[in-house]
């Protein structure tokens, strides 16, 4: 049985955020996100991607909102309103200059499995080499 999709508001996904960064660390971010569709949260700010669901809030927090990570860090859970005061506000977002597209992520991929593919080889062809001058000491004749 699925669960009903709901919508929520900028300012319960960030009370969601805070209480969860407080009193949930190890929380999972697909858990906050479970019954609430990534598509319908598009409009909203400081939203995970598909990539980050599997990252506690705490990790997604301080990697992916850095900002808001460091006033978190400092501050005591008594602030949390005024936090939310300001995030109301705020225009602040995830960062952005840290995702690939799939072409690129896959591009990158390649070329790391064939420059590991490439040095495994030269190295197989260098103690076939030394094998077969009779420099390999590992090699008793």
């Amino acid at each position: 049985m699925k669960t009903p999709k709901i919508q929520v508001s900028q300012e319960e996904w960030d009370a969601k955020l805070l209480q969860c960064f407080y009193h949930h660390k190890d929380v999972p971010m697909w858990r906050l996100t479970e019954c609430v569709d990534l598509d319908d949260m598009k409009p909203l700010l400081r939203v995970p991607r598909q990539a980050h669901l599997s990252m506690t809030v705490t990790a997604f927090i301080s990697r992916y909102i850095p900002k808001l990570g460091k006033i978190l860090w400092e501050l005591d859970e008594s602030k949390t309103s005024n936090v939310l005061a300001a995030l109301k506000s705020s225009r602040l977002d995830t960062l952005k200059g840290q995702y690939l597209n799939k072409e690129k992520m896959n591009l990158r991929r390649k070329e790391s499995q064939d420059n590991t593919r490439i040095s495994i080889m030269s190295n197989k062809r260098r103690e076939y080499n030394a094998k077969s001058n009779g420099r390999d000491w590992g090699v008793c004749r």
